[in-house]
């Protein structure tokens, strides 16, 4: 009995250990901010960063001189079918996408496959009739047309496409009327998280970003 209480024991405190040892790398790394002295010349181009206070998504123009996202999205995937402006796009968990609309809904099971590498992924995109609105959950980025290249080049390879190169919509899977989702590439886990994944497209692309982070609060944080 005394071993199987020690054995418990060691293994509450791992895991507490592990768990803070997670949270304070996530404080200081997340604080770190990189790119913050980038070349701002020739800046014309307006997206977002956006948070519904726990997952993150880029809000990048529909179509421009540079790029055009009907060679990935179409607003024919949503419910609606109307045209956009912009659209909004995120990365994260393929289980948590379809099965946790509210935390309600998250059972230990999704929770483990999510936190373990189990699960797969998908990319959810919202269609929007016209450009966002600044506000505290909703940043700014201006960018110039390179940076703008780098950051369609840094998502544009996580959506997964067929033998013909065409994306693949999740067909009967939505949120709202203006939305859909898509098979996606990588696997969501403990230290890659839907944010992680935002904040490493960012960082690629050369703009403002921090070293690590699972929350949204950091990158926010970085646009305030």
């Amino acid at each position: 009995m005394k071993r199987l209480f020690s054995l418990l024991l060691r293994s509450v405190l791992l895991l507490t250990g592990t768990a803070c040892t997670y949270v304070l790398s996530a404080l200081l790394l997340g604080g770190i901010e990189v790119h913050a002295d980038r070349n701002r010349d020739d800046e014309s181009i307006r997206v977002y960063l956006h948070s519904n206070g726990v997952h993150t998504d880029i809000i990048v123009p529909m179509k421009n001189a540079v790029f055009d996202w009907h060679e990935v999205v179409n607003p024919a995937h949503s419910l609606s079918g109307r045209t956009a402006e912009y659209v909004a796009i995120g990365w994260g968990s393929r289980d948590f996408y379809l099965n946790v609309r509210e935390w309600r809904d998250l059972s230990a099971a999704a929770a483990l496959r999510a936190i373990s590498g189990m699960d797969g992924s998908l990319i959810h995109v919202s269609f929007l009739s016209r450009e966002p609105s600044r506000g505290n959950r909703t940043m700014l980025l201006t960018l110039s047309k390179t940076e703008y290249e780098r950051l369609t080049a840094q998502i544009r390879p996580y959506f997964q496409t067929n033998e013909y190169g065409a994306t693949l919509p999740v067909a009967g899977t939505h949120y709202s009327s203006n939305d859909a989702f898509y098979q996606a590439k990588g696997r969501y886990h403990l230290f890659y998280t839907c944010n992680t994944w935002t904040n490493e497209r960012l960082k690629q692309s050369g703009l403002p970003a921090v070293i690590w982070t699972p929350f949204a609060y950091n990158l926010l944080a970085v646009y305030d």
